[in-house]
């Protein structure tokens, strides 16, 4: 995969490739070793410092490995070699790299990166010699001491990073022509989760499409980095893992949308009415194996992001969060758009099922969330290339409610302040 480090993207572009742990476990039979080549590209205009020591690799979202000498890795691999005399095979079908004669020579190099150069290695992880050691739940990320962490695709995280310069540029010229300045954020990410393929509640077919539809859009809309994690992945672990990971990636002027798909329960505990979003493997009836709505708007209200967009497609979704819905007829000044905010859009109400079709190729609130970014008309307004969110939501309320009602359904999408009174708007630009 390739990625940028840098603040606006503009020191160095990294490509790299390396052997997904859980992979290392079955094929290598017990080895602790995780190599991973990386190429580095200084695309500034000054010379960049960059050394084998500086890169770490998290695991599991709770374990950092720092990088280890060639040396450690010869003897790892004869250790291995000793009880599994397959792996040495296996290491030499890969790459030359691994004789130990080699392994020194293949190490990223130390010093610093002239403008326009690159240099390229290996960097080499060693997993801990724990017996019973808590198996690898498919989410890592590097980590340097320079720059924010950086996930790596996996098998379970799928993890879309670099928006094309033509879409940077776009937005950028966007917002010069309409407000004479840059956008209001430095960089957007987006976690997006959705499960149809439930191991014990019935299967829904439209969170698939929606997951699809979703990543295209929000890639069209400049997003820098978004995870997508779908189905059997949809576990525990890999729910908190991106909450970790984005506390110490994502900085005050930046952006953040978290997109759910799937699933919604409704429970009565003390008295009260909770959601909750069952998790792949929950059972019928249960939660033990679900994330309560509660602990998902708590960690939203807690992230640092400047603009903040939470988005449920779930049945029961509006038991979220309690209070009135915001106001769709407030005027709202041109400077809004500029300021903090922080919201969350819900598909229907609390006693609300989400409704799906053909006819809008999956979930029918997702499809005019999109439409209405890129084709609504919105009235007493001109054709806007900023769609700030309570207009947005306006229009997609009154088409949502439009479109189930020809099904002979209800469904009345609500968006509620997260914090309070959010004196800015979560923006997106029409292409």
């Amino acid at each position: 995969m390739t990625f940028f480090l840098g603040n606006r993207q503009n020191e160095l572009t990294i490509e790299i490739a390396y052997h997904d742990p859980a992979e290392i476990d079955e094929r290598l039979k017990g080895s602790r070793l995780v190599p991973i080549r990386l190429s580095a590209t200084n695309v500034s205009q000054q010379p960049v410092a960059l050394n084998y020591a500086d890169f770490r690799l998290n695991l599991n979202g709770n374990q950092t490995l720092t990088s280890v000498d060639p040396r450690v890795v010869a003897d790892e691999i004869e250790r291995m070699n000793g009880r599994f005399p397959q792996l040495m095979d296996f290491l030499r079908s890969q790459s030359s790299t691994f004789h130990r004669t080699e392994l020194e020579k293949q190490r990223l190099p130390d010093g610093r990166i002239g403008p326009g150069r690159k240099k390229e290695g290996f960097v080499f992880f060693m997993r801990p010699a724990i017996a019973n050691a808590k198996p690898f739940n498919g989410v890592m990320w590097l980590e340097t001491n320079r720059y924010s962490p950086q996930a790596l695709e996996t098998k379970a995280i799928s993890v879309f990073t670099a928006p094309k310069p033509t879409t940077v540029e776009w937005i950028r010229q966007t917002w010069r022509t309409i407000v004479s300045g840059e956008p209001p954020y430095r960089k957007s990410y987006a976690v997006i989760i959705g499960i149809g393929k439930y191991k014990y509640l019935p299967a829904l077919w439209s969170p698939s499409l929606d997951v699809q539809k979703m990543r295209d859009f929000l890639q069209g809309q400049g997003f820098d980095e978004i995870w997508v994690v779908e189905d059997d992945d949809v576990t525990l672990d890999t729910f908190q893992s991106p909450q970790k990971y984005f506390k110490t990636k994502i900085q005050p002027d930046d952006r953040f949308l978290f997109y759910y798909s799937g699933h919604g329960l409704t429970v009565t505990e003390a008295g009260r009415r909770k959601g909750y979003l069952p998790l792949v493997n929950e059972v019928k009836n249960g939660r033990a194996n679900s994330v309560s709505m509660d602990s998902v708007v708590a960690w939203l209200k807690q992230s640092s992001a400047k603009q903040l967009l939470g988005i449920m497609d779930a049945c029961f979704s509006g038991l979220a969060v309690a209070g009135s819905e915001r106001r769709v007829d407030q005027v709202l000044n041109a400077s809004a758009i500029m300021e903090p905010a922080r919201y969350l859009l819900m598909a229907g109400t609390e006693n609300q099922e989400s409704i799906a079709s053909e006819k809008w190729k999956g979930s029918l609130f997702t499809e005019m969330l999109i439409r209405g970014v890129r084709t609504a008309r919105f009235e007493d307004r001109r054709d806007e290339k900023i769609i700030a969110i309570n207009t947005l939501y306006g229009w997609v309320r009154t088409a949502v409610n439009a479109e189930a009602s020809k099904l002979n359904g209800k469904l009345t999408p609500l968006l509620k302040d997260l914090a309070n009174v959010s004196k800015g708007e979560f923006t997106f630009l029409r292409p």
